[in-house]
């Protein structure tokens, strides 16, 4: 039978488990002594949820009008549910939902009552609450279902009240028909007696709590600002992100830092900042905070503009999270506000994010007028923020954390990313938006390891366990790098020591082997502990209501929170977020290790089903596959990591970094094909993803992978259909695949397939027929957004593949094929793909030159097509073979003889003429303003959608011709175009500043300050025509201007428009 446990005063963890909305409350009874607005104050405390099984007219009306904006902050608004709670639509993420189990409608049927009860009751037991507070009357009568939810899956700390004999007899009674399981406590309190003490102990223990941030001024000190009210009631972004607040900023001596806050910073624990505030991460040098310091005080002076990526590239276990958070903590203490998120995977949305931002920044001002009249001072300067994410979160996906950044960036929101990827760059951050700011190794030199010696032994000495500095030394030797264990091997080594403070031997596989096999003795145990080890070795935390079912009336949960401490050598951690709890192991590589020695063992993997494992890395494959086939998998709280199956754990994509079961991908196929058919019909990225990977295998060239052309087939008309289906059949929700991406995927799909069938016996027709299936779909992406660095290569091989396969368009088609490489090599992303973008242009360029008869730039230029045949030999002629020599180091003779043939009158007003042309001049003679301002104009007449990048220098030209309210107007709209959507442009050399005439000089302009304009101050520019600009006085040596107030200037230009910057600045020093 169950224990029982009796108390007579208010349980401490019942409050405790309250504060963590891990309690829910299950109101049986109304007891009659207390009025409507006494239990109004019970029911709205923090709990997960309400059952109620009485309810009044008056109860009900109070609780709809309940506001207590303190608990309102803690728990959301109350959400009376007196119906099917699977008919109505998601609650908001913070919410308390109250069940009026009692609920009753007219002409309802006994079995529609029942059903709806049901649902009610079901929803209880899908929460995986961990306390159940059962409070009635003095009768204590249990409701009638209660008994029948409880098994192995559901097995709450139940706690009943009641001071009667009625009330021990109902808890004996319980206790008495359950032959295991957590045990009951029983409060030995009247209802009321308990309801009033529960309420007023709570009020009195969690009084109303602040989010006080450290937050700095224009003039570098920092203030205090409240932003409790920043934070979205409903849809709280700290569900997800912790704010580092000005109580985790002060300094902890390591005398005041516990034993055990120091051994859970080694457990990677991440539920406190005292650690860092103590100093414990031991740092080889400043390297990284210095980088990053730097980064902030650029985008403290520029503003949003200067929005970026600092990236830390870490191997595992080398640091790069520690670092991270490291660097954060003291741009915290700097006075620049920081979120950190949390270790667990969600979707990552800018809206919220700058939506919370620029309430924070208003709470800013408002405290600021608070405590001076000074207004200008205030509405000029916005304190930047920091966002730090950790490889959980855009590992194989650093587009999106690009996107995430240009969202913000187009929101006016200063941030500065701080973010952790792998040892190897990803191609996304070939560009100057992101920047590395450290690259942490496993290597120490000797004096390095005498550095973290003497580091750890001040703590150390604290608790009397420091050791001699020859130790440290020995240590480092003896697991610094181990042939199998890879370089991670002397850091977890070292956390295992510092936490043991006994000497190890063995390897550390060894140590946590020993572990798995000493303290997990069921089956149920060892294969709940390789599951978290299989998504652990990916980075990712595993819902704890994913884990296999019990096989005692224990659930694993609870079982793994007792045995916490016997796997310690496991690294075993849990996580709390949103209410919801994760298991994850400290490291990925001890579970890469746990996996390895399982293997090892063929009678315990054949045990636990796993018999079938060809390699260790076999066995981490089929592990993962279990957990990426339980039905849970479909329901939406799962919905992130079953996506990030398919987008990397399961990805195969070698070029990007995916490649790990590339060799075994018939079974990666057939276990996506086994995840819940709800999930792959009802998820874009899903969907999109797996046919990704599809795509990837029909072009593997080597034997390895035996491939076939039937294989390739097969995969290539998979992959279509599932993206087709996708697009027609899947609506898309915010956060999920654009159209965009899957049109592009789409024809590029179907270019495979055409080209692996003009290698079969199959009809030419066919292979033209996809083309031009692949021709429609590149055409809705590039139409989506031709600056997209993705799309405008899909856009060229199509037209390619239109040059190889129509012999009489070959000219046409290469040619265009070329000026579109051209046009994306001038955009801001063109590092991106620049190696990929001049291949095709070569391709296209010898397309090109094989299909037009030699001296062609020597005979009468008759059609605009002649010129630019004759354009691009005179280039070939000259040694340029590739697209980068040839637009980026154009040698002046070249480019003069080239723009002569351009300039024929036979090409006027033909739109990849003037295009080239303009291309060419804005390379050879880029200061000739106005001649390239007549080129884009032509081209306006000729065309109008000229590009994002043509309209952005269209705008500069403007102004650099004295056209500024011109200029002003294009910008304008370029700024509706860039808030619109994401588009890949740059501000060209030498359009970024405003110049003297078509010279390389600074034009020097004089401007007024103008009246208040929202959060930035601006200056109306003579020169300009009164056109106003904006500029930051701090770069005028000046906390503020006055309106009317005169100075001079030089004009520097983003994707935004002018910005007036002091005379000093210029291209080389500002």
């Amino acid at each position: 039978m169950q224990q029982l446990l009796s108390t007579d005063e208010l349980p401490g963890g019942l409050l405790s488990a309250l504060s963590g909305r891990e309690v829910t409350l299950w109101l049986h009874r109304l007891p009659t002594e207390l009025d409507s607005g006494e239990l109004t104050n019970f029911i709205g405390l923090p709990w997960r949820d309400v059952m109620l099984g009485e309810s009044t007219k008056e109860l009900l009306d109070t609780l709809s009008s309940n506001a207590n904006a303190d608990l309102v902050r803690r728990r959301g608004y109350l959400q009376l549910i007196q119906t099917d709670p699977s008919l109505l639509a998601p609650l908001p993420p913070r919410s308390l939902p109250v069940y009026l189990l009692d609920a009753q409608r007219p002409s309802e049927s006994e079995f529609d009552r029942t059903l709806r009860r049901m649902a009610m009751l079901g929803a209880l037991r899908r929460s995986g609450v961990r306390h159940l507070l059962i409070v009635s009357d003095e009768d204590s009568a249990l409701p009638a279902e209660f008994a029948s939810l409880f098994d192995a899956a559901f097995q709450p700390f139940v706690t009943f009240v009641s001071v009667t004999a009625a009330g021990l007899a109902t808890a004996l009674a319980w206790t008495e028909g359950k032959s295991a399981g957590r045990p009951v406590q029983l409060v030995r309190l009247a209802p009321v007696e308990f309801i009033r003490a529960l309420v007023a102990r709570y009020a009195h223990i969690y009084p109303a709590d602040s989010a006080i941030v450290r937050l700095r001024r224009a003039d570098g000190s920092t203030t205090l600002v409240d932003l409790t009210e920043a934070d979205d009631v409903e849809r709280p972004i700290l569900n997800a992100y912790e704010l580092i607040q000005e109580r985790d900023l002060a300094i902890v001596a390591p005398e005041e830092l516990d034993e055990e806050e120091f051994v859970g910073f080694f457990e990677g624990r991440q539920d406190s900042w005292r650690p860092y505030a103590a100093g414990v991460p031991w740092l080889r040098n400043d390297d990284a905070s210095r980088a990053f310091k730097q980064m902030l005080r650029k985008l403290d002076t520029v503003g949003s503009p200067e929005n970026k990526i600092a990236y830390i590239a870490s191997q595992s276990g080398a640091g790069g999270t520690t670092l991270a958070r490291s660097v954060a903590f003291e741009a915290a203490r700097a006075g620049y506000p920081t979120l950190v998120a949390k270790p667990v995977p969600f979707i990552v949305d800018a809206l919220p994010i700058a939506g919370y931002l620029t309430r924070a920044h208003q709470a800013f001002l408002a405290a600021e007028e608070s405590r001076s009249t000074k207004l200008d001072t205030r509405r000029l300067y916005e304190s930047p923020w920091v966002i730090v994410f950790d490889r959980v979160h855009f590992d194989h996906r650093e587009g999106d954390l690009r996107h995430f950044v240009n969202e913000l960036t187009r929101s006016g929101r200063p941030v500065l990313v701080l973010a952790v990827i792998g040892s190897i760059k990803p191609i996304e951050f070939y560009s100057d938006l992101a920047r590395e700011i450290a690259a942490p190794t496993h290597f120490l030199d000797d004096k390095e390891v005498d550095g973290l010696g003497r580091h750890m032994n001040r703590f150390l000495r604290v608790y009397q366990k420091a050791r001699p500095l020859e130790t440290w030394s020995q240590f480092y030797h003896e697991h610094r790098v181990q042939r199998m264990y890879s370089v991670a091997a002397f850091w977890i080594a070292l956390s295992f020591w510092v936490r043991m403070s006994r000497d190890i031997t063995g390897s550390i596989q060894d140590w946590v082997y020993n572990t798995f096999i000493a303290h997990a003795r069921t089956k149920a145990m060892q294969c709940a502990l390789l599951e978290i080890a299989a998504l652990s070795s990916e980075r990712l935390p595993m819902d704890e209501r994913l884990l296999p079912p019990s096989d005692d009336e224990w659930p694993l949960s609870v079982r793994l929170e007792d045995q916490r401490h016997d796997f310690s050598a496991l690294g075993l951690m849990r996580v709390k977020a949103d209410g919801d709890y994760y298991w994850g192991l400290a490291h990925d590589i001890l579970g890469r290790l746990l996996l390895n020695a399982v293997f090892q063992n063929f009678a315990l993997r054949s045990e636990l089903d796993l018999g079938e494992a060809r390699d260790p890395e076999h066995l981490r494959f089929l592990v993962l596959k279990r957990i990426a086939v339980k039905p849970a998998m479909a329901e939406l709280r799962h919905r992130p990591l079953a996506e990030q199956y398919a987008k990397s754990i399961f990805k195969i994509d070698p070029d990007h970094g995916a490649h790990a079961f590339a060799t075994i991908w018939r079974e990666v196929l057939a276990a996506l094909d086994d995840m819940p058919k709800l999930l792959r019909d009802t998820s874009r990225i899903f969907r999109h993803h797996t046919a990704i990977s599809r795509r990837r295998i029909a072009t593997f060239e080597n034997p390895l992978y035996q491939v076939t052309v039937r294989d390739r087939v097969e995969l290539l008309e998979r992959a279509i259909a599932d993206i087709k289906y996708a697009i027609a059949s899947i609506e898309r929700v915010a956060g999920d695949e654009p159209d965009i991406n899957l049109n592009n995927s789409l024809a590029n799909a179907y270019l495979n397939l055409a080209d692996v069938i003009a290698t079969t016996e199959a009809t030419r027709e066919r292979a033209a027929e996809l083309r031009q299936l692949a021709n429609e779909a590149t055409r809705r992406a590039y139409s989506d957004n031709p600056t997209n660095p993705w799309v405008v290569e899909t856009h060229i091989r199509n037209l390619l593949s239109i040059a190889k396969s129509e012999s009489g368009r070959t000219a046409d088609a290469a040619l265009e094929a070329l000026l579109a490489v051209y046009d994306a090599l001038r955009t801001s992303d063109a590092n991106l793909r620049t190696d990929k973008l001049g291949r095709l242009g070569e391709d296209a360029l010898t397309l090109l030159l094989a299909n037009t008869p030699p001296g062609t730039d020597r005979v009468e230029l008759a059609t605009p097509v002649d010129i630019l045949l004759a354009a691009w030999r005179i280039l070939a002629r000259g040694g340029a073979t590739g697209l980068n020599e040839t637009l980026t180091d154009l040698p002046p003779d070249l480019a003069e003889e080239a723009l002569a043939v351009l300039s024929d009158p036979v090409g006027k007003g033909d739109m990849q003429v003037l295009r080239f042309q303009y291309g060419i001049l804005s390379a050879a003679r880029p200061f000739e303003f106005s001649t390239r301002l007549t080129l884009i104009e032509n081209l306006q007449a000729t065309d109008l959608r000229l590009s994002p990048q043509l309209k952005l220098e269209y705008a500069l030209l403007l102004y650099q011709v004295g056209r500024g309210a011109e200029g002003d107007q294009r910008f304008r709209d370029l700024r509706r175009l860039w808030r619109d959507g994401e588009h890949f442009v740059q501000v060209p050399e030498p359009l970024n500043w405003l110049r003297e005439g078509e010279s390389e000089a600074l034009r020097t302009v004089q401007a007024f300050v103008g009246s208040e304009q929202g959060f930035r101050p601006m200056a109306r520019v003579s020169e300009f025509r009164n056109i106003t600009a904006p500029f930051r006085p701090e770069e005028f040596a000046v906390r503020n201007m006055r309106p009317g107030t005169a100075f001079r200037a030089h004009v520097s230009f983003g994707h935004n428009g002018p910005f007036l910057r002091p005379p000093s600045a210029g291209p080389r020093r500002g």
